[in-house]
């Protein structure tokens, strides 16, 4: 066969930039220590959660030749519906992955406490091959839904490259 012996070449996530605010009621720091493809995230919370956790998560492309970044995906979802679960949808799969690399628990409620994940890599299985090499902009805000009230905890936006 004429394609035997071309495998598909991995993509790889490169991390540049990232920028955090949170609500210092709920959070006492969040920060990242970007290392090229990986990432260490520390997150202290300051009190137990009073409510599940929600989190909006976009993420963008940006346009060729242009500083404008397009939607691709976009998702809000409570977190606390996901921990733990093995679903085989795509933003179960991710989250899970996500967690186990660091000290979250698996349940909530989210209690008081220091949580870590080092070495933090998307796994390259789970990036699909439909994404091309671009710079991306990954957003997510997390939240405490009270009835139609939206309260803001934490905003992260990373900016990376898939090459």
């Amino acid at each position: 066969m004429v394609f035997e012996g071309l495998a598909a070449k991995r993509k790889t996530l490169y991390f540049y930039s990232y920028k955090v605010e949170f609500d210092s009621t709920y959070i006492e720091e969040h920060r990242l220590n970007l290392r090229n493809t990986s990432v260490d995230v520390i997150l202290n919370v300051a009190q137990d959660y009073p409510f599940d956790p929600w989190i909006v998560t976009a993420l963008f492309v940006k346009e060729r030749k242009s500083a404008n970044f397009r939607k691709l995906i976009n998702y809000d979802v409570n977190v606390c519906n996901i921990l733990g679960k093995e679903d085989a949808n795509l933003i179960t799969v991710w989250v899970q992955n996500f967690l186990k690399f660091g000290s979250l628990p698996k349940s909530c409620p989210i209690r008081k406490g220091n949580y870590s994940w080092y070495k933090l890599r998307p796994e390259k299985v789970n990036i699909p091959d439909v994404f091309p090499s671009a710079e991306y902009k990954i957003q997510v805000d997390t939240y405490f839904r009270n009835g139609k009230r939206r309260q803001s905890i934490d905003n992260l936006t990373i900016i990376c490259e898939l090459k």
